[in-house]
């Protein structure tokens, strides 16, 4: 909140300090669903950098596993693929009474379009590059 503002809405505000909030130290409780056990190791590894915004807490291996950990946990975020048995990413959306934020994270890009109509925040090709995740938690940070 800049100084304008807070002058501005000062007198709607009586027993409350200002803060400046560094979104940096918010968290996005994660969960990473893909049916590819290198992936996920992947992805985790490549989210360690980000732990002062990341807190992996659950991994699924299938859509069906997904919806019960979303519904059971209920992360903030998470990084899904779309192709996978049983039930696909756009599937697991579907299931849900609340979805988190998505991040897709798929090898084929023939997706694209669809991925945004469901609301993601963004969508990661495979093999997931640092510079390119890079640009999906600056968008979380900018979301918090």
């Amino acid at each position: 909140m800049g100084k304008h503002t807070r002058k501005k809405y000062k007198h709607l505000v009586t027993d409350y300090q200002y803060f400046e909030i560094d979104k940096r130290d918010f968290n996005y409780r994660t969960l990473i669903i893909d049916d590819e056990k290198p992936v996920r190791l992947i992805i985790k590894e490549l989210l360690q950098s980000y732990l002062n915004c990341i807190e992996i807490i659950e991994e699924a291996t299938n859509g069906i596993e997904a919806i019960e950990l979303i519904e059971l946990l209920k992360p903030d975020l998470i990084f899904v693929d779309i192709q996978m048995p049983v039930k696909d990413g756009f599937g697991v959306l579907q299931c849900l009474t609340k979805v988190p934020l998505v991040v897709f994270c798929t090898a084929f890009d023939e997706y694209t379009l669809q991925a945004f109509e469901t609301n993601s925040i963004d969508y990661l090709v495979k093999p997931v590059k640092v510079d390119r995740l890079q640009k999906t938690i600056a968008k979380l940070q900018g979301i918090r």
